[in-house]
């Protein structure tokens, strides 16, 4: 008996781990939509970290430092040929390191979609304080379409894309820019999520005259 009890324990186990390896080789919103297959798929995906992170619901390794985010931008403040302010290096986030589902979309079809840059202010070894997101030109933000849970269906806590870091390791602080003007922060000491700056970057352009100034 207890060797049957053992024999079935190892094969759930097996199925468990084909189960994660096929799942993580799916893009992302595949693996959201897989929540809704049955309670034990909702189950392995819940407890599963590579899964979860895969999905940009918990941070991954972070990489060591200072490497952690890779680019530097450096400028430099001049008039008539002289350099009145020494040169200001900014560290800049890479897109491995943001969440890939954090890309605006132009009204403007000759531009391409994205930011101008995404800045980082103090980096630490396993966070940062604030990301700078700098937007060049108007933008109309595009909610991700995956794992929405329908009307009155939230009671089963499956995780959608607004539980989704935008960065990885975690950030704090979210600053959004339209030029030299910051027009809004958001904050969170576990790491700002994707749908809390959706719901502030909708609230902003709900605005446009204070967000598009002509």
């Amino acid at each position: 008996m207890e060797k049957m009890e053992a024999s079935a324990a190892k094969r759930v186990l097996g199925v468990t781990e084909l189960l994660e390896f096929i799942l993580l080789e799916l893009p992302i919103q595949n693996i959201f939509q897989a929540q809704r297959v049955c309670k034990q798929w909702k189950e392995v995906i819940a407890n599963s970290s590579p899964l979860q992170q895969a999905m940009w619901l918990i941070p991954r390794d972070p990489s060591s430092p200072p490497a952690i985010y890779e680019d530097e931008e450096v400028t430099i403040t001049t008039w008539r040929g002289r350099v009145y302010d020494p040169p200001q290096v900014h560290r800049l986030i890479t897109a491995k390191h943001l969440n890939p589902f954090l890309e605006p979309h132009s009204s403007d079809t000759e531009d391409s979609p994205g930011w101008m840059r995404y800045q980082v202010f103090h980096p630490r070894a396993r966070d940062i304080s604030t990301v700078r997101l700098i937007a060049n030109r108007r933008l109309d933000f595009t909610m991700p379409n995956i794992g929405v849970a329908a009307s009155g269906a939230d009671a089963d806590h499956r995780a959608t894309w607004e539980d989704m870091q935008v960065a990885s390791p975690p950030c704090t602080r979210i600053e959004v820019c339209y030029g030299p003007v910051m027009a809004f922060d958001v904050r969170d000491e576990t790491g700002v999520r994707l749908g809390r700056l959706v719901t502030e970057l909708a609230m902003l352009q709900s605005h446009s005259e204070a967000w598009y100034p002509k």
